[in-house]
């Protein structure tokens, strides 16, 4: 799925897994239990103590980080989902790996679960799990009645034991973000990871590849291009050792200082392996929006009221309504009209069609061209 990999320099070019809103973390702080990496290596403190933060209700966020403290800002855009402003950091010197570490991983903090009392914070592309446990004293976090499962690395186990249906799903949206986080980033190795040998993609150009193909076409953003993808609308339904999940990839761009927003429906079949959750197929869709409407002189919109006929008996009739205009074919209901350029009309909610009028030599409209995507029907203008 070469199309599917350049996602964020196309759009530049051209019931939810749970319903209940996850437990707030703002004014709770934590202190560190053990970072696992997505290399399956483990980082433990040697006192906990020295590494610890706490979320403000309002929005900011201070840290220990060893022998140095700092403050910041974190947000949540939507469940579990979690970013982690700049930190203002004191400079002392204190070289240790888990404090290299975490200073570096800070703004590559992307989503967070509560398990059993302790706080997960995963980073982006698979790139590992930090684990927290409340400070004695601190005021605990709010808990579910029914709390998702942690991170495939927090949690090495997790994809060799059979789990709960609800542990699946928050698996596979785990491992859904990782693949999109790793888009941007360029890791391929997330994609390998996760890609069965013979899995088959569909991207939204109708494009099919296999696993070679798709890891081939894995680059970095080029320079002057750069944004984030988020996996929202999350739903899954497993049956045994298969599952279906379909969502929508969020995607917000930054092309050379312009910003740009799109949205992929995408659906994706997973199988269970020896080795855990492995995606055997997916196909995206590209969702259409409406286009910009513009405004045209009354004069204008005067020239486009008529009847235009497909059949003897099929008609479609433009008339003005206020300061627009309406369309309604034989049968149906009216409908509004929006100018999307000179000539051309669309109906709101039907991205897809548009209504494109024809013209002779001299400049008179002949016709009406319904367009549904490439393809057109004709209407002949009867007056």
């Amino acid at each position: 799925m070469r199309a599917a990999a350049a996602t964020l320099i196309l759009c530049a070019l051209v019931g939810i897994a749970s319903a209940e809103k996850p437990p707030d973390i703002g004014g709770t702080s934590w202190r560190l239990v053990a970072f696992r990496g997505g290399d399956d290596k483990i980082l433990i403190p040697d006192d906990r103590a020295k590494y610890m933060i706490s979320f403000g209700t309002d929005g900011g966020v201070s840290a220990r980080i060893d022998c140095n403290r700092g403050r910041g800002t974190w947000k949540s855009a939507g469940p579990n989902r979690l970013e982690l402003g700049p930190l203002s950091l004191t400079r002392a010197m204190c070289p240790t790996p888990l404090n290299d570490r975490l200073v570096k991983d800070w703004s590559y903090v992307r989503s967070y679960i509560l398990k059993n009392g302790h706080l997960f914070l995963s980073l982006m592309a698979d790139g590992g799990t930090y684990e927290f446990e409340p400070i004695p004293g601190a005021r605990p976090a709010p808990v579910k009645s029914t709390e998702v499962d942690v991170p495939h690395s927090a949690d090495r186990t997790m994809e060799s034991r059979s789990a709960p249906a609800e542990d699946v799903r928050a698996q596979l949206h785990r491992q859904t973000q990782g693949l999109v986080d790793a888009i941007a980033t360029g890791s391929v190795a997330v994609w390998d990871k996760y890609l069965d040998p013979q899995v088959l993609l569909v991207d939204e150009s109708g494009e099919v590849s296999n696993k070679k193909e798709m890891l081939d076409g894995i680059k970095p953003l080029p320079e002057g291009v750069s944004g984030t993808i988020h996996v929202i609308d999350f739903e899954a339904v497993i049956r045994g050792d298969v599952a279906a999940a379909t969502y929508v990839n969020d995607e917000h761009e930054n092309y050379h200082g312009h910003e740009l927003h799109c949205q992929y429906r995408t659906t994706d079949t997973w199988k269970k392996t020896a080795t855990g959750w492995r995606l055997i197929a997916s196909q995206v869709l590209a969702l259409r929006t409406d286009p910009p409407a513009i405004t045209l002189a009354a004069a204008a919109l005067e020239s486009y009221c008529g009847r235009y006929a497909l059949t003897p008996t099929i008609v479609y009739q433009i008339r003005r309504r206020g300061d627009g205009l309406e369309g309604q074919q034989t049968g149906h209901e009216p409908e509004p009209l929006r100018v999307e350029a000179p000539d051309v009309l669309f109906v709101p909610g039907r991205p897809r069609y548009r209504y494109v009028f024809l013209r002779d030599a001299a400049g008179a409209i002949t016709g009406l061209a319904q367009r549904r995507e490439a393809w057109d029907l004709v209407w002949k203008r009867e007056g």
